[in-house]
């Protein structure tokens, strides 16, 4: 799966700044700050350009933050894996999902799913290893992503897996620090940094990304063996 954020930055941006007011507006212990702006003569303009100055900020580190994410991270935190345990990639179990009929898809049936991939199924059941029947499965998929990769629905789905999952990294990452940043703070002075709502929301948000890939992530995967099962008909019917 393609890393880049083409097609949909504009809308990461958007959400990186949705963040960045619901992490500096409700934060009380930022409001002291406003006192350093206050020598533009007006309080109230003061007030306001301290926290639009601590949104900014907020929203240069979020982007900067995301970027220093690796993305097997990103990755790992959809389909987190220790060792022998842990969630699969659709497109590692994809055709064995196909041989049990586990897949209900509208854009293609079981029959011909079967007879497709008869070759990588017959082979997947002689396979008694299941970490290398998982990256068999993986890798017979992705030939066939990079194969569809140019269609407008596979990088539809593909953009939607990505934004979920970025989604999902940023704001789990976040809450995460500003949480260690609030214990320490009340820890060494007695006081929260961020507040609570904000670590709350932010975490809630994670969730919403992570059950938002895992949903996208599945929709990419058939997408790629929908399109791939037209293209095989088409050309057995010319």
């Amino acid at each position: 799966m393609a890393s880049t954020k083409e097609g949909y930055q504009e809308e990461f941006k958007s959400f990186t700044l949705a963040l960045a007011l619901a992490i500096v507006l409700p934060s009380s212990s930022l409001d002291a700050f406003s006192g350093l702006l206050s020598i533009l003569g007006d309080s109230s303009l003061g007030f306001l350009a301290c926290y639009a100055t601590f949104i900014a900020l907020a929203y240069s580190i979020g982007i900067t933050i995301d970027c220093l994410i690796p993305y097997q991270l990103k990755d790992w935190l959809i389909y987190p894996r220790i060792g022998r345990f842990g969630a699969s990639r659709p497109g590692s179990t994809i055709f064995s999902d196909l041989r049990s009929r586990r897949v209900n898809d509208y854009r293609f049936s079981a029959s011909d799913a079967l007879k497709a991939y008869s070759p990588i199924i017959d082979k997947l059941a002689t396979m008694d290893d299941r970490n290398a029947a998982l990256r068999f499965q993986n890798a017979q998929w992705y030939r066939l992503y990079r194969k569809n990769a140019q269609l407008e629905s596979v990088q539809s789905a593909n953009r939607a897996f990505l934004y979920g999952r970025d989604l999902c990294a940023l704001s789990a990452v976040l809450s995460l620090l500003m949480a260690t940043t609030n214990c320490l703070t009340l820890f060494t002075g007695g006081y929260v940094l961020f507040a609570w709502g904000s670590v709350a929301f932010c975490a809630v948000l994670a969730l919403i990304g992570f059950i938002s890939a895992r949903l996208k992530g599945r929709r990419l995967v058939t997408s790629v063996i929908a399109c791939d099962i037209s293209e095989t008909i088409s050309k057995e019917h010319l």
